[in-house]
């Protein structure tokens, strides 16, 4: 399980496909949280924010919670469960091939 988590720094994250149904943390205090996926893979998604915004771009999700501030759903059917969490930044969903 890939687990990354910051206090007052950014945290980021690409992979360029998963395969297993394992699970994925990434958590700030007083920053923003990037996670990059292959736009194939399938995912779990929970994403949350107090102070900033969730966004997603790239790929499509499913969602059962869509705020501002919160994402919950999937990607291409339930798989790898991903937790992204900040406190005071914004939290971003996106396709690896925006990083290529």
């Amino acid at each position: 399980m890939p687990l990354s988590s910051a206090v007052n720094g950014n945290v980021q994250l690409t992979f360029a496909g998963i395969t297993s149904n394992g699970s994925i943390s990434l958590s700030t205090t007083d920053r923003n949280v990037k996670y990059y996926t292959s736009p194939g893979s399938n995912l779990s998604i929970s994403a949350t924010t107090v102070n900033g915004a969730v966004a997603i771009s790239g790929i499509t999700c499913n969602s059962s919670v869509s705020k501002t501030w919160q994402l919950v759903g999937t990607v291409n059917g339930r798989g790898t469960c991903v937790a992204l969490a900040t406190v005071n930044g914004n939290v971003k969903l996106r396709s690896s091939l925006a990083v290529i």
